[in-house]
């Protein structure tokens, strides 16, 4: 049975899908009430969730709907970045012109700002520390300016970049330590 089939039987959970939602996934859980928490987590980034109980059913399904699957995906996928622009959480960053947009709307950043971003971006999934902030970004060697600067300035750059400021997702605090930027 392909990704696509509503045929329910022992082995399938299905969800009815809405039209606004183009990303599948598939997950391939024994435990249902895991199966569902995991649905519901990918439903809410947006994706269509098909889940299979046992992971002989998840290959097949998989298997089945594959190269159908690779076809469309490369077909639809978003043209390669340039090295001055990335994409994240609908948002587009040309660091080259200094431009952010979310859904075509344009989001104004300080100099600062975009400074902090591109070196965030560019040492994306480590810790960054206050004084390395300080440092890089501010030009700062001998730590002067005091690290509520920084975290006041973080929090800046969230109320303009994150989409529930109160939780950030790309922004993070690593308490005792600085901030660590996710995709």
């Amino acid at each position: 049975m392909g990704l696509g089939s509503n045929t329910p039987d022992e082995q399938t959970v299905t969800q009815r899908q809405s039209p606004e939602l183009t990303k599948r996934i598939l997950v391939v859980e024994d435990d249902p009430s895991v199966q569902k928490i995991l649905k519901r987590l990918f439903e809410a980034e947006g994706f269509a969730v098909e889940g299979r109980l046992d992971g002989q059913a998840g290959l097949d399904s998989f298997h089945a709907d594959a190269p159908a699957r690779i076809r469309v995906a490369l077909r639809h996928s978003n043209p390669p970045a340039r090295e001055n622009e990335v994409m994240f959480d609908r948002m587009v960053v040309n660091f080259e012109k200094m431009e952010v947009t979310r859904n075509g709307a344009s989001i104004a950043l300080t100099a600062r700002e975009f400074k902090t971003l591109r070196f965030f971006v560019q040492n994306s999934d480590r810790i960054i520390t206050r004084a390395e902030l300080l440092n890089k970004v501010w030009g700062n060697e001998n730590g002067e300016t005091a690290t509520r600067t920084i975290d006041n300035h973080i929090m800046k750059l969230r109320q303009k970049l994150e989409e529930d400021p109160g939780r950030p997702i790309h922004f993070r605090t690593v308490h005792r330590f600085g901030y660590r930027f996710t995709f």
